[in-house]
């Protein structure tokens, strides 16, 4: 998604768009090795507004991922939003880049922006570290792998810790 800055007007520009996940650069290195993967588009809202030589962008990022869960290795179908709010600032002769990133800020050079590598940073940020198929998904159960969820495990239950069997012989 290229925005040219001179074309951004005063009151801002705003817009609605659904775009093929692989829109956002690079998506698959977000996701890579997790299993994870996009069912459908990214939905992307934003509003675009410049003051001087800084673009601002609010907005938001959708996009739906099939996992599978941590505890119970089910399938989970869930929805990915993150807000989109980032300050860029163009880049001039007298500061470095490394300057700008030392500040907050994204950079842009030129007139035009390429908004998919930062839009791509906020969603990175919005990723759960896990996903459950439900908030109180029991998992599976660790002698048998029965999934708790659905079937009540027939393991022979231990009452207490084996470690702790020796305290069980003091007498008090």
């Amino acid at each position: 998604m290229i925005i040219r800055v001179d074309s951004i007007p005063d009151e801002g520009l705003s817009f609605v768009e659904t775009r093929p996940v692989e829109w956002l650069t690079n998506f698959s290195d977000l996701v890579a090795g997790e299993g994870m993967s996009a069912t459908g588009p990214a939905t992307i809202r934003l509003n675009v507004t410049r003051v001087g030589e800084q673009v601002y962008v609010k907005g938001a990022v959708r996009v739906t991922i099939q996992t599978q869960c941590a505890r119970c290795a089910g399938e989970v179908i869930s929805e990915v939003e993150a807000p989109a709010d980032v300050v860029l600032e163009r880049l001039t002769s007298d500061r470095k880049e490394k300057d700008f990133e030392d500040d907050g800020y994204g950079v842009f050079s030129g007139e035009e922006i390429d908004l998919a590598e930062h839009l791509r940073g906020q969603l990175a940020l919005y990723f759960p570290t896990r996903f459950l198929c439900k908030p109180d998904c029991k998992g599976l159960c660790p002698h048998c792998g029965a999934n708790l969820n659905e079937e009540t495990c027939r393991c022979e239950k231990v009452s207490t810790d084996p470690r702790w069997a020796a305290l069980k012989k003091i007498k008090f």
